[in-house]
């Protein structure tokens, strides 16, 4: 529907299509596993340390210094520090069927095709 040249949004239709993308997102959350925390590794050197051990040591001469570039140097490490804590976490989809994935799939295609029409 269009009035004045804009999109009327048809919320009947938005709301049954945001209903259907959270079933289905819940049912694919579901049937995902989350194993094995851990900083990342690379070449067996836990990346996780010596960002920590970085940041600590950026952080002294940051307190005892006090230039300006260290404080983006900071802001850089922790970054670092939360991408490898979630390049650390291992996510398994639980062995199913193909028919339960299409079950799981076809409402959050259909939410989100509808979401967008309206």
């Amino acid at each position: 529907m269009r009035y004045n040249g804009y999109m009327k949004r048809n919320y009947p239709d938005y709301t049954f299509g945001l209903i259907l993308f959270g079933i289905g997102l819940f049912m694919l959350f579901k049937n995902v596993n989350v194993n094995s925390f851990h900083f990342y590794t690379f070449h067996s050197v836990n990346t996780g340390g010596v960002i920590i051990f970085l940041l600590i040591l950026t952080s002294a001469f940051y307190i005892a210094k006090g230039y300006e570039i260290l404080k983006y140097a900071i802001y850089a490490l922790v970054i670092l520090l939360v991408i490898s804590i979630i390049l650390g976490i291992h996510v398994y989809l639980r062995p199913m069927s193909l028919f339960d994935l299409i079950l799981i799939l076809a409402p959050i295609t259909i939410g989100i095709g509808l979401m967008l029409q309206s």
